[in-house]
């Protein structure tokens, strides 16, 4: 079974990302290579309900990905949070995952101080989520 390893660096960003859009959900792209993240792309929240929901923003997605490339990484990850709730996926966010063979982390914020995080493995066509290992690595 595949792990994440986020870079400290990466983690730290992402998690002052999701606290920063509170009370709205955060959402960015992890790039990297050989399922190490280390890189950090934070996207603007475009969805309709930005509180419930999350849609990163199509033009700073595109950009991410160039830089990506640029860096000679790889879309490994796609983050997002959820402020009220615990870091398990919903039916949309599973629904909604596009790629199955990159990780979802999810950040929960119910208690700010004390983020949870988790990382799945997203299948919308079986409608299901499996938990994904993840480890902090240093930078």
């Amino acid at each position: 079974m595949r792990s994440l390893k986020l870079v400290e660096s990466v983690l730290t960003q992402m998690l002052k990302a999701c606290t920063r859009a509170l009370p709205l959900e955060a959402c960015g792209l992890l790039g990297g290579n050989d399922d190490v993240a280390r890189s950090h792309y934070p996207l603007r929240n475009v969805a309709d309900d930005p509180a419930r929901r999350f849609l990163g923003d199509p033009q700073e997605q595109l950009r991410a990905l160039y830089e990506m490339e640029a860096a000679g990484e790889e879309l490994i990850g796609i983050y997002h949070s959820h402020p009220n709730t615990p870091p398990t996926p919903s039916r949309a966010d599973i629904e909604g995952a596009l790629y199955p063979r990159l990780f979802y982390v999810i950040v929960g914020l119910q208690r700010p101080h004390a983020p949870e995080v988790q990382a799945f493995r997203l299948n919308p066509e079986r409608g299901r989520a499996a938990q994904a290992h993840w480890y902090r690595v240093k930078s």
